[in-house]
């Protein structure tokens, strides 16, 4: 936690949560870009999670903030805005990151999928379906005799 004017909760209380809620909510994006980075999937689902009340702390600090009417001034006004461009860089390389999660994902659950449908993807037929959305297997060939009339 950053030393500054509102260290103890008596200065100004909402400001000092606030303040607190921030930084709290830093840490956690912080650590959840660690295991998106490390393309740590399991780990950074369990870091979002902290993430998310993170975030529900933090607003509800801002809220109650506003909502009281208190202002930061000075020092206070500086530190709240350190932490703010702080949280805006790691939300902003989050978002890239979990970008990036996504595309591999999509590569994983592609490669998956293509090898529990081999005979299908090598031909290039697809699946098929029938009524009720059942799958019918990959297209027949049409006989040579019937496409020979057409």
């Amino acid at each position: 936690m950053r030393a500054g004017p509102t260290d103890g909760a008596a200065a100004a209380p909402l400001l000092f949560a606030l303040r607190v809620a921030g930084e709290q909510l830093a840490a956690a994006v912080r650590a959840e870009n660690e295991a998106l980075t490390a393309l740590d999937m399991t780990l950074a689902t369990g870091r979002a999670e902290a993430k998310i009340r993170a975030v529900a702390a933090f607003a509800a600090a801002h809220a109650a903030t506003a909502r009281a009417g208190e202002r930061a001034t000075g020092a206070d006004a500086a530190d709240l805005a350190g932490i703010a461009a702080d949280l805006a860089g790691l939300i902003e390389r989050n978002r890239e990151l979990l970008r990036r999660a996504i595309r591999v994902q999509a590569r994983v659950v592609e490669a998956i999928a293509a090898a529990a449908l081999p005979s299908a993807a090598s031909a290039g037929q697809g699946l098929r379906y029938g009524a009720g959305g059942r799958r019918s297997g990959p297209a027949q060939p049409v006989p040579l005799a019937v496409h020979r009339r057409a």
